[in-house]
């Protein structure tokens, strides 16, 4: 069952997200970095130490963002709604924002601050970690 939003879902949500509407670099920001399992899971390590969750992606999503004309990193609105989608993505896994962060090891200093979640709201999603025998 997936809680996450979609990213149509997530442009509705709210007015000012409409800015990346049909967009296809904001898409795949949305949908193939923040909302990637390997992303969330580690968005909520770093949240659960106390570090920024845009951390575990930002570098990546620079990086895409110069390969491509249709989303600017430059624009506080673009950064702003990436943001949102950040937290988006951590809100079924009951994570909600608490105060603001530097961004941890960003090698290109497009983002320098963000939102550093804790688990307070309901979890609709938990992340499972555990140790198996390998064969």
């Amino acid at each position: 069952m997936r809680h996450t939003m979609t990213f149509d879902e997530f442009v509705e949500d709210f007015s000012a997200n409409r800015a990346v509407e049909n967009n296809l670099a904001a898409k795949h920001i949305y949908e193939g970095i923040i909302c990637r399992e390997d992303v969330r899971i580690h968005m909520v390590e770093l949240s659960d130490a106390g570090i920024t969750a845009l951390s575990a992606c930002a570098d990546e999503i620079a990086e895409f963002c110069a390969k491509q004309q249709e989303l600017n990193l430059m624009d506080d609105v673009v950064k702003q709604t990436i943001g949102r989608m950040v937290a988006a993505s951590l809100k079924p896994l009951g994570y909600e924002p608490e105060k603001r962060g530097r961004v941890k090891a960003a090698k290109t200093g497009a983002f320098t601050s963000a939102k550093v979640y804790i688990p307070k709201g309901k979890a609709e999603e938990i992340v499972v970690k555990r140790i198996i025998d390998a064969e």
